[in-house]
């Protein structure tokens, strides 16, 4: 994948709340436990859609890599 391709995937944290269907503060909840993985560029953080469809699935189902 090139870098566009990456950036293309990247969501912003209203972004990434809006399509999990949860609050922000949540999001930061699983963000500072640890349970999501996430990407800091200066200030903002962003989301991979792909690590936002593995946070979405149920705990029992998701594969650590």
């Amino acid at each position: 994948m090139n870098d566009y391709q990456d950036n293309h995937n990247l969501m912003s944290e209203k972004q990434a709340a809006a399509r999990l269907g949860i609050s922000r503060i949540t999001l930061l909840r699983a963000r500072e436990a640890g349970r999501i993985r996430f990407f800091r560029i200066g200030t903002r953080v962003l989301y991979n859609q792909e690590h936002l469809t593995i946070f979405s699935r149920p705990a029992n189902a998701r594969v650590r890599s």
